[in-house]
This record gives structure tokens, C-alpha cells and sequence, in this order.
């Protein structure tokens, strides 16, 4: 019987891989870039951690969105942060 396994990604920021339900990915579509709650969105994407520290050093650095054009990196990584509980 085939085993239900969470694939796992690595976190642009910390480079750590983990399952993919305990990361956030940012995509990179048409409609520009933003939070892909669902994880399954056309376009480009990357994966955070939902830790307050990785989202800062998301944000930061840019870390792994060379690929990505992301305007809107800042709103989004505050929006990140709230989720995650900092003010």
C-alpha cells in the first residue's frame, strides 16, 4: 500500500529542506507576485519557512528570487510575518 509522504522544499531563506505543509510559497504569475495559500498556482515559485526569522532574511536579502520578479516583496513578507504571529 503506497505511504501518504509530504514532498519536501527548500526554504529560500535558510536553506533547510522540510515537507512542504510547514513551508509558505511566494509565486511569481501573471498576476504578479504573491501568497499561494493552496500551493498549487501557475508561475514561478519559492518557499519560505514560517518562522519570523527566515521571513526576515527573506526579506533582507532577497534570498533565492533571482528567478522570481517580485515587486511587491516587502507587502508580502509583512503579510508573512503576521501570519506567523510578530507584529
Amino acid at each position: 500500500m503506497k505511504k501518504n509522504v509530504d514532498p519536501e522544499r527548500m526554504c529560500c531563506a535558510c536553506r533547510q529542506k522540510k515537507p512542504k505543509s510547514q513551508l509558505w510559497r511566494i509565486v511569481s504569475g501573471p498576476e504578479g507576485a504573491r501568497l499561494d495559500p493552496t500551493g498549487k498556482a501557475d508561475g514561478r515559485g519559492c518557499y519560505v519557512c514560517r518562522q519570523p526569522d527566515c521571513i526576515r532574511k527573506l526579506r533582507r536579502r532577497k534570498t533565492g528570487l533571482r528567478q522570481l520578479v517580485v515587486s511587491s516583496l516587502r507587502e508580502i513578507c509583512d503579510e508573512l510575518l503576521r501570519k506567523a504571529g510578530e507584529p
